[in-house]
């Protein structure tokens, strides 16, 4: 009985990834705004318009943002390290050994 169930199963998923792609294209297709066509640019006047559409930053916001994203990965790298030692020293996932007190 446990491959009937398994065979049930596999025609379930298979069934609704089918029905789930046919529903979520149609839907995406509905409700995806139109988009009209852009008239052709050459690559001189896109690179042009793109520089002019590209807000200023400051030196001091991309500094700031440096900054923010050098002490995130700094907390990361010891959340790291400090897995990598509870690991290493506790192999298997056991409770250190207690010590008794004398």
């Amino acid at each position: 009985m446990a491959a009937n169930d398994d065979d049930n199963f596999i025609d379930g998923l298979l069934i609704g990834a089918v029905v789930g792609t046919v529903v979520g294209g149609i839907l995406g297709v509905l409700l995806a705004p139109r988009r009209r066509t852009l008239p052709a640019v050459s690559p001189e006047t896109e690179a042009s318009t793109q520089t002019e559409e590209m807000p200023e930053a400051t030196n001091g916001s991309i500094e700031s943002a440096r900054r923010g994203l050098e002490e995130k990965l700094e907390q990361l790298n010891q959340a790291i390290e400090a897995t990598r030692t509870k690991l290493t020293n506790n192999p298997g996932g056991d409770p250190p050994p207690t010590e008794p007190q004398s």
